[in-house]
């Protein structure tokens, strides 16, 4: 009436059966504490590595939320002032990079600064000088090396009849309708082998009547470095025509 495990096998020798009974509770008993021993273990196995894992999960975020505040303070323009230590090579790798990027972009930052202060006194300079330059009478007019108009003052506002936004920006020869009046050296060549002219030019102002203007021009190096025509012209049309009037009327006389 008990449940067994037997094992039978017959000799071919003597042609007996020989058979292994074992209790089946017996054997039932010690798998089951086996089985019993295996689970606990690997629960516990388990529960090991899960408890291992929150606590790394805890560092890394912890340092994770270190990177980030230090991220923050970076693109704010701020230095990191504390030392982040991970227990993640990569992540103490990437701290060290952000303490560079932070050294880096204080030093930009730096730089950004002179270079917006130099460039506030350039203004400045140049104000002061436009000013300077708007309280004259004569025509002053300043050009690039392709003609291109880059400062106009109020004297050629007064003369040529165009605004300063209106001759700023414009090409001089195809704004005024620029002529040498008199015979002489070129202008390109005087001012590349001299670096100045002066001599007479006829041009026309915005109404279209006919201008001669008395013109000195002298090339100068401005404070970034361009080479710059600055031309100082004023109105002799009114001289010339009395001029030739007074030579007509000799000419009559004898």
């Amino acid at each position: 009436g008990h449940a067994v495990y037997a094992a039978i096998n017959r000799s071919q020798l003597s042609g007996w059966y020989l058979a292994l009974v074992v209790p089946s509770s017996e054997l039932n008993t010690i798998l089951r504490r086996s089985v019993g021993i295996l689970m606990g273990g690997g629960l516990f196995l388990l529960f090991l590595g899960i408890g291992v894992a929150l606590l790394f999960a805890r560092q890394l975020s912890r340092s994770i939320a270190r990177l980030s505040a230090a991220a923050h303070a970076v693109g704010r323009g701020r230095l990191i002032t504390t030392p982040i230590n991970t227990p993640v090579a990569e992540l103490n790798n990437l701290a060290k990079e952000m303490e560079r990027a932070a050294l880096l972009l204080r030093e930009r930052e730096n730089q950004r600064d002179r270079v917006e202060n130099a460039l506030r006194e350039q203004e400045e300079f140049l104000k002061r000088q436009a000013d300077l330059l708007n309280l004259a009478n004569e025509a002053i007019i300043a050009e690039d090396l392709g003609g291109t108009i880059i400062f106009w003052n109020r004297g050629a506002e007064q003369l040529y009849g165009y605004s300063q936004n209106e001759g700023s920006g414009g090409v001089s020869r195809e704004l005024l309708c620029t002529k040498i009046s008199e015979a002489g050296e070129p202008l390109e060549a005087s001012l590349a082998s001299k670096g100045e002219w002066s001599g007479e030019l006829s041009r026309r102002t915005r109404s279209g009547r006919p201008l001669i203007v008395e013109s000195r021009v002298k090339m100068i190096t401005d404070r970034a470095g361009r080479r710059v025509a600055l031309e100082c012209a004023r109105d002799i049309t009114s001289r010339k025509r009395t001029g030739q009037r007074l030579a007509t009327e000799q000419a009559v006389t004898r």
